[in-house]
């Protein structure tokens, strides 16, 4: 099997790259945002590619995560409101090459005026809580909990309590980058948009998955979609039993010309008891 790159959401704008098997290895590259700074303002356009607009009114919970670390770098996430106060996201997008954000700030209806609100995050305080078995270079509980500064009255989404099976459809949505993750040499080459984009796609057996994958993470594939930079954290959605429900979060991407597009995806259902114990209300 050939060696293939794990495209990682990491704020930093060049790669760090660490080897968890001889044939495979993760590369954390910038699915998120990069240097403030090095990306202009530009119009409104795709977040996820080829994926369809949304009114940030469908998904009142889907949210945008705007990160500032100790060394300037700021960055951007997607996450999913999962209580009146909570909000899970991407561990990598809170832990970042051992660093912690000095600053996080959640804003609902992003792009969507009047109704767009911003709730920080009190770091200092304990609201940034990241899986205590986060494995980076493996990609291994990929997945950290915000507690907001205080309640907001907007519905949280459910938690899914059985995963995603093979060849099932899945609906993955973020606030993320804008052209094609694997032509761009830039993450994010037009900007980020104010939009929340979301797109179908499917999940595949766990053995079209990279061999660092396991029971806590899940992948699906498209001929023409994809998750991008930005999207880390965002949510995948499934029905359960006639009701939405949330079955994982965006991790990373393969990099792999002959296997687009190959999203790989924390499992909510896998780590639901961790969830369940970062706070009381789920």
């Amino acid at each position: 099997m050939p060696e293939i790159d794990i495209q990682y959401q990491g704020p930093a704008g060049g790669p760090s790259t660490a080897r968890p098997h001889a044939r495979w290895r993760a590369a954390l590259v910038a699915m998120l945002l990069v240097f403030a700074g090095l990306i202009g303002v530009a119009p409104p356009a795709q977040a996820i590619y080829n994926g369809t607009v949304l009114s940030p009114n469908k998904y009142p919970w889907a949210v945008r995560i705007q990160l500032v670390y100790p060394n300037g770098v700021t960055a951007t996430c997607s996450g999913a409101l999962i209580s009146s106060y909570a909000v899970v996201t991407a561990a990598h997008c809170l832990h970042y090459n051992g660093g912690t954000p000095r600053t996080v700030n959640v804003t609902f209806h992003y792009g969507s005026h009047p109704g767009q609100f911003t709730v920080p995050v009190p770091v200092l305080r304990g609201g940034l809580i990241v899986h205590p078995g986060f494995n980076e270079p493996l990609l291994r509980n990929d997945i950290g909990v915000l507690h907001l500064a205080h309640r907001v009255s907007e519905a949280p989404i459910p938690l899914a309590t059985v995963s995603a099976p093979a060849n099932t459809s899945v609906v993955q949505a973020g606030y993320g980058c804008l052209s094609d993750p694997f032509l761009s040499r830039q993450s994010c080459p037009r900007g980020l948009p104010n939009t929340l984009e979301a797109m179908s796609t499917r999940v595949v057996p766990s053995g079209s998955c990279p061999s660092i994958t396991g029971r806590w993470s899940f992948c699906t594939f498209s001929h023409t979609k994809s998750a991008n930079h930005g999207d880390s954290g965002g949510p995948v959605l499934r029905s359960e039993n006639g009701v939405l429900k949330l079955v994982g979060i965006i991790s990373a991407f393969e990099d792999s010309p002959t296997a687009k597009y190959l999203d790989l995806s924390t499992s909510i259902p896998y780590e639901l008891s961790w969830i369940r114990s970062t706070h009381s209300g789920l």
